[in-house]
């Protein structure tokens, strides 16, 4: 009897072993799903379109960015995305390392205004796009992942491309146009 009573007893607890651990299998499980429920809508979802090796299509490259509070700031983010340049091997930046963003203005009107400021984005010869390809490119990538922008402007130092380049009231031998 004693072993009867035993092996009963002993059977409870593996299957009170086997109970408490499927419920915290289960417990992980339903925490693990709102953990990542919570963490993409904290997350953005975004393709960036970067040329191939061979400058012969474009690429696409899936980044998943924080949220921000405001379509001004996702904007920056994005753009600040497209100025690091793509992390897929075969893939090449379009926007000359060294570039770097003054100024994004979005107006009511859903146009958009972007200042780079120095004059490495003019440096086009090290990345082999021509200005113009630059500025394309980057509005096809603002126009594919914010439908609902109007209008794209692109300056440098505040200056509309193709316009001559003036620095500090002079005028510069430099013009933003292409180098083709």
């Amino acid at each position: 009897m004693y072993r009867t009573l035993n092996k009963w007893v002993s059977s409870k607890r593996q299957n009170l072993l086997i109970l408490l651990l499927l419920i915290a299998w289960v417990v992980l499980l339903v925490g693990a799903s709102i953990h990542l429920a919570v963490l993409a809508g904290m997350q953005q979802r975004r393709v960036l379109w970067f040329p191939d090796a061979t400058q012969a299509s474009i690429q696409a490259e899936w980044r998943n960015l924080p949220a921000q509070g405001t379509l001004h700031s996702e904007l920056q983010q994005y753009v600040n995305e497209l100025i690091l340049g793509p992390s897929r091997l075969g893939s090449t930046p379009f926007i000359t390392a060294g570039s770097s963003l003054e100024s994004i203005v979005l107006d009511e009107n859903n146009r958009l205004f972007i200042n780079f400021v120095g004059e490495a984005l003019l440096d086009t010869e090290m990345i082999g796009q021509s200005l113009e390809d630059v500025v394309v490119l980057l509005k096809r990538n603002l126009q594919h992942n914010f439908r609902n922008l109007r209008e794209i402007r692109v300056t440098v130092h505040g200056q509309e491309l193709g316009a001559p380049f003036v620095h500090f009231g002079v005028e510069v031998d430099k013009s933003f146009r292409s180098r083709r």
